[in-house]
Order: structure tokens, then sequence, then C-alpha cells
């Protein structure tokens, strides 16, 4: 809902204490949850074959800073809840994995996939919350920026689970492995092609057990901006490629008559 836009984008103390049970941040609630079991399964997945997987999640809603620290604020405040469940209120912790797994597994089955079991899931993502496997990280400045890379010029996963939160810095020019969320709430008045492309994360290459759990979060305004754009772009390769084909077929025609 674009109500659910607005409160990441207008600070309110409220919903600090009341992050796991307001029905106005449901989206973005879920969201987080999903990434943390979306990437536990991921790493169970990669365990059999030796692998040491870490992802990513960004939350890409808003270009000025203090709107970051809001988000960044409200993000922190989830994942101790979780951790608060986690270690007093197992069972509530259980309902909201359970949903999120649940939600995992058309799309895992229709890539072929192997599920890992709900418990072991469960488990991981349990054991992840406490131990603390989950950062948290505003992507907001130049200075910033040169800090958080690694020696290829990627943001750095310094953790299993890494959730980047910023602006214009992760709209573009950024290399950032195993997207597996992407929360874009990112709404301007105007939307320019070209420019919304560039902010576009979710269309980066990546494996495809990363796209089985891929997930992609948007107001219902950005999804119809980024369907039509989509549309455009399908509509202009497809007469390129006909103005190709009929641009061949005339230079063959005029090879035989000469």
């Amino acid at each position: 809902p674009d109500d659910e836009i607005d409160i990441l984008n207008r600070r309110d103390q409220r919903y600090i204490s009341n992050i796991l049970s307001t029905p106005n941040l449901r989206v973005f609630r879920q969201s987080i949850i999903n990434y943390i079991v979306a990437g536990s399964i991921r790493i169970i997945q990669s365990e059999s074959q030796n692998k040491n997987y870490k992802s990513s999640f960004i939350v890409h809603a808003a270009t000025i800073k203090n709107k970051h620290q809001w988000q960044s604020d409200l993000t922190t405040a989830l994942i101790d809840k979780l951790k608060e469940l986690a270690v007093h209120t197992e069972i509530d912790l259980k309902t909201l994995v359970k949903e999120s797994y649940d939600n995992f597994v058309p799309s895992i089955n229709k890539n072929g996939d192997v599920l890992p079991d709900f418990t072991s899931v469960f488990n991981l993502v349990k054991e992840s919350l406490v131990d603390g496997f989950v950062g948290i990280v505003k992507v907001n400045s130049e200075n910033q920026i040169a800090a958080l890379l690694n020696r290829n010029g990627q943001l750095r996963l310094d953790n299993p689970f890494n959730i980047f939160i910023g602006g214009q810095i992760l709209d573009r020019g950024l290399t950032i492995d195993n997207l597996i969320g992407f929360f874009y709430g990112r709404n301007p008045r105007t939307f320019q092609q070209d420019t919304v492309l560039q902010h576009s994360r979710m269309y980066g290459a990546r494996s495809m057990k990363d796209l089985a759990v891929m997930r992609l979060y948007t107001s219902n305004g950005i999804y119809r901006a980024l369907r039509t754009m989509h549309g455009f772009d399908s509509a202009l390769r497809d007469a390129s490629r006909e103005v190709f084909t009929m641009r061949t077929l005339a230079l063959c025609l005029l090879k035989e008559i000469t």
C-alpha cells in the first residue's frame, strides 16, 4: 500500500514499539522476515556444495538521509523483536517463519531445487537472530561507500544476512552479490525510464537458485510504472529486430541481384 511507503518516509516513534503487530507496516515486516528465511534456505542449499553463502537485501525507498535513519531504526527494532521471540517465545517466531517458508515452496519446487525441511530452516533462522548474523548498513555517502567496498568494488557482505538501506548511491554503479530481496519504494513525481531501470536491481543477473527465492516489494503505482516501461522496452526491441531482419533481407536480395 502507498500508505506504507509514506510511513517509511515519516518518523513516528510509535511504530518502534509495535513493529511486530502494526498492520500499517505488514508488507515491510513480512519482507524482512521473508528475506531471513530465504537466506537461510540458500545457506542450507549451499552447504551441500561446501559453499559459504552470504546474501543481501536492499531497502530503497527514499533519497534523503534522515529517512534512511528512520528506516534503519525500524529495521533494527524489527530484528530486535524477532530476536526476543527467538529467545523467549519460540512458538510465535515459528508461526512467522512457517508463513514465509510456505511462501517459497512453490517457486523452489518449480525451479526443481532441493527444499530444506522446515525444522532445519527454522533452527538456522533462530540461530542467526540470536547470534547477531543479520547486519544492517546505511549506504548514503560517498565517503562511506569507499569503506564498504571489497577488492572487486562490490558492496562487502560482512554477515550471512546483509540489509542495505540507502538512496541515490544505491541507484547505480554498485554491484551487490546474491541480492534476493528488494523493497523498492522510490516514487518520483515523473518516472524517467532510463533512470528507473538503473534503479532496478531486481533485473540484475543472478543464479536460478537465487531467483527461486528472490522477492520484490513495491507499491501498486510503481509496479504499474515498471510494467508500462517493460511494455515500451519490449516493443522497442521487437521493432528493432524487425528492422534488422528487413535490412538483412534487403542486403541478401541486393547481393543476389548484383
